[in-house]
């Protein structure tokens, strides 16, 4: 497992980012819905 430095993550070798509490939320799940949600707001 890589260190990160955001303790409420977890990045395991060669799997995505996600989160401790939630496992199968996803980093880049996250990062899209921001994305998106940003964008249509403007």
């Amino acid at each position: 497992m890589l260190a990160t430095p955001y303790p409420h993550l977890e990045t395991p070798t060669n799997q995505p980012a996600h989160l401790k509490r939630l496992p199968r939320i996803r980093v880049a799940q996250i990062v899209m819905d921001y994305l998106t949600h940003r964008l249509v707001s403007r």
